[in-house]
């Protein structure tokens, strides 16, 4: 589950990786992203919502984690895409596309389905529907964004 990859852009001539996290690296990130780049705190990051977790997937550039999300194995209905950020600066690099489809084929590796992913974007929603069709039919979109508008977190 380690592909290396390059990033898109020239700009950022660095080879990415996707790979397994333990839960506390995720929550130094997590932790570091909302003293940093938060305006306020957001339940999106929140201790609360890690520990629910029991998977974390990580991107990481030139040593550096620049997103992460993680994997909720049973919710009573199936499993779960849970918590998915990505570093301003690196987001529309592809890296929230391959961190999505990075815990999406490692829950149905595990026959973990059907995945239900909260759906906060027309990007994402539009990452989703890129997925292969044996893919897609092991999710359950609730796409909040058509209800709710867009998420804004509250970054600086």
């Amino acid at each position: 589950m380690t592909p290396v990859i390059q990033t898109r852009k020239a700009k950022l001539q660095h080879v990415l990786q996707i790979r397994p996290a333990a839960k506390s690296e995720v929550a130094r990130f997590f932790r570091t992203v909302v003293r940093t780049r938060m305006r306020s705190i957001t339940e999106l990051f929140s201790a609360d919502r890690l520990e629910m977790a029991d998977e974390c997937i990580v991107a990481v550039l030139d040593g550096k984690i620049v997103g992460a999300t993680c994997l909720v194995f049973d919710t009573g209905d199936g499993a779960e895409l849970a918590t998915e950020y990505v570093l301003k600066e690196y987001q529309g690099e592809g890296i929230g596309t391959r961190l999505t489809r990075a815990g999406i084929e490692r829950l149905i590796a595990l026959g973990k389905t059907p995945i239900h992913v909260d759906v906060a974007s027309e990007a994402m929603d539009s990452t989703l529907d890129r997925l292969p069709r044996k893919d897609r039919r092991h999710l359950r979109l609730k796409r909040s964004y058509l209800k709710y508008g867009e998420v804004d977190l509250p970054e600086r």
